[in-house]
Order: C-alpha cells, then structure tokens, then sequence
C-alpha cells in the first residue's frame, strides 16, 4: 500500500512539473525573445491643419526597435506618404480647375516603445516618438518640413514566438515650416500647423 501511495506520489510530482514547464513555456512565448525587433507596416494617413493642406494619402512605415527594459525599447522609424486626396484648392497656372494640395511626406522618428503583455499570446504597444515630416510634391509649391510628435496604440497578436500580426493608430502633430510657393498660394514662407492620423496594419519580426 505504502508503495502504491509512493508511486502515485510521484506521478502526480511528474505531472505538476510537467505542468509547470509547460507553463514556462506559454510565459516565455509572451515575453519578447530577442533584444532586436523590425516591423512593417502599411494603411492610410489622413491629414489635417496646414494653410494649403496636410499631406493625406496611403502610408507604409518601418520600424527597427532595441529592447533596453523589460518593457521599454528604443524605436526609429521611417515612414513615407503617397499623398492623394480631395481638391480643397485652385490648380497652380489654372484659373478654373481644383487639385489636392497636400502633398506627399517622408518621415523620421525616433523615441520609445512601451510593451505591456497580456494573458494571451498579444502584447499592447504604446509608441511615443518625436521626428521630422519633410514635406514634397505640394501643388503650391510650398514645400517644407514640420517637427512633429507622433504617439499612438497598436496592438499584435503572435502566431509564432517571433511573428506577430497587427494593427494601430498613430497621431501627429506639430509646426510646419514652408518655403515660398506659387502665388496662387502664397509669395513668402510661412509656419502653419500640421497635424495626421493614420490607420496602420502590419508585421512585427523579432530577430
């Protein structure tokens, strides 16, 4: 009898160490695995503010990220906009026709990225970053650069220890600073305000 009871002792010993080591597992697969991270992300920019017009059209970014704290990782971010958008102006050299003013923009970021773990294999990601939009392709010709703040929230689900799925919404906002443009617009350099929402979805690779 003792024998029994020393034997089914040390299944249920086994099975409670199994148990546990099944569940390190699950906790290490939500915990980030590697120091290094790359992500890709692709969806739509909508600008707001500026005197002739924000740049608002379809937006693809990439990010490298360096975990330097358990929750905490350094972000840099390059992003461009392909702008397209309504007519909210009369045409440059045209007297009777309207164009989108607006532009296009490529980004620079840089700053933090707060990763906060949940119960399922999904982290919640809070970027706060401060770059530079340099600002092209505008009809008025009132090209430029505007410094921004860019926060946001995303969220990614991981299929895989390394691959997560996702998507998020970012904001920025800051003082634009424009060249002279066509006199349809404007003779002389300007600042105005700039300011962008977009809508990303994307792919998070951890290296």
């Amino acid at each position: 009898m003792n024998k029994l009871v020393m034997v089914l002792g040390l299944v249920a010993a086994t099975a409670s160490s199994a148990r546990a080591e099944e569940a390190e597992v699950k906790r290490t697969f939500e915990i980030q695995p590697s120091r290094h991270e790359l992500s890709v992300d692709l969806g739509y920019q909508a600008g707001f503010g500026g005197d002739f017009g924000s740049p608002s059209g379809m937006k693809i970014t990439g990010d490298y990220a360096y975990r330097f704290h358990p929750i905490a990782w350094f972000d840099l971010q390059l992003s461009n906009t392909f702008g397209f958008g309504s007519k909210d102006g009369r045409c440059v050299n045209s007297v009777d026709s309207t164009c989108y003013r607006g532009g296009w923009d490529v980004g620079v970021a840089a700053g933090v990225r707060l990763k906060f773990k949940t119960r399922i294999p999904l982290l919640i990601e809070v970027p706060l970053l401060v770059g530079v939009d340099v600002l092209y392709n505008r009809n008025c010709g009132d090209n430029g650069a505007a410094v921004v703040v860019r926060p946001g929230v995303r969220a990614r689900y991981f299929l895989t220890p390394r691959i997560g799925l996702g998507a998020g919404i970012n904001a920025a906002f800051g003082p634009g600073f424009h060249g002279s443009g066509n006199a349809v617009c404007t003779t002389n350099s300007y600042t105005d305000f700039y300011g962008a929402f977009d809508f990303m979805v994307g792919a998070e690779f951890y290296l």
